[in-house]
């Protein structure tokens, strides 16, 4: 029962889903405001779970299907129940979609547009977004960075600071390059070009950390004691060479989602709930 539980929370890309809501949450309780985000951030979720479902179910035509790297190893599981998923998901994304903000809502169209152009073969020759050289993990930084920072700052009406972009983009960089390694077969079956095709699998891992460190450089204690705290353990996995697919969503998107659980509650404990 615990091992099916967990290859459908892999199958069904929960992880990620709950590491850029576990983000936006972080953004708004910095501020003392989760609940003033509470709809935005329940969108978050929805729209990440119909982004994930969807790159789930299209892109199973993409790339060799004999390329073996876990990622259709569970699909089975969840090929029936996926199209019901997705149409739960829109259902609760259009219907918070109403009570989020103008402002919101015009700040989320972009994101639409490049999620679309991401997830289905819209340029010529039957190319996605994602299938451009060296495009997909800065597109993913920026993309989850201005989700997860950017629209809540917006939002709640205050500046969007260099520093704090920096800060969070830096650490969604840090933790998802490792995947540009998880992901090289299958990139290469798909013929796209990542970082992963240019550099040693050393120094994507050496990256990877430099980018936490640079993050907690800038970030403020208790962001630096976390990814101090975890970034030995990042590297030292990395390193050994032995992590299967599942474990990378685990260990990073797990971190992801530990660092914003992390920061809403050092503001719960300061002061009260917000």
């Amino acid at each position: 029962m615990k091992g099916r539980a967990q290859r459908i929370l892999i199958s069904m890309q929960l992880l990620p889903v709950l590491a850029i809501t576990a983000l936006s949450a972080a953004s708004f309780a910095r501020f003392s405001r989760l609940s003033e985000g509470a709809t935005f951030i329940l969108f978050t979720a929805s729209s990440a779970a119909v982004v994930y479902s969807l790159h789930r179910f299209v892109g199973e035509n993409f790339g060799d299907p004999k390329v073996d790297i876990g990622r259709n190893e569970h699909l089975t599981e969840i090929r029936s129940v996926l199209p019901f998923v997705i149409f739960l998901s829109l259902l609760s994304a259009f219907t918070l979609l109403c009570f989020i903000s103008l402002r919101e809502v015009l700040l989320v169209i972009p994101v639409g547009v490049i999620v679309w152009t991401y997830i289905f073969p819209v340029f010529p020759g039957g190319v996605r977004l994602r299938d451009f050289p060296f495009v997909k993990l800065p597109l993913l930084t920026l993309t989850v960075t201005y989700v997860t920072y950017v629209i809540p700052m917006v939002s709640m009406g205050l500046p969007v600071e260099l520093s704090s972009f920096t800060v969070r983009a830096a650490v969604v960089f840090g933790f998802t390059l490792p995947f540009e390694v998880r992901d090289f077969a299958y990139d290469q079956s798909c013929s796209t070009l990542t970082l992963a095709h240019s550099l040693s699998f050393q120094a994507l891992i050496s990256l990877s950390a430099l980018s936490l460190i640079g993050a907690t450089l800038l970030s403020e204690t208790i962001d630096a004691i976390y990814i101090v705290s975890v970034l030995p353990v990042l590297v030292c996995c990395s390193y050994s060479q032995r992590l299967q697919w599942r474990d990378y969503q685990y260990l990073y998107e797990g971190g992801l989602i530990l660092y914003g659980v992390l920061v809403v509650l050092r503001t719960y404990l300061k002061n009260g709930l917000p």
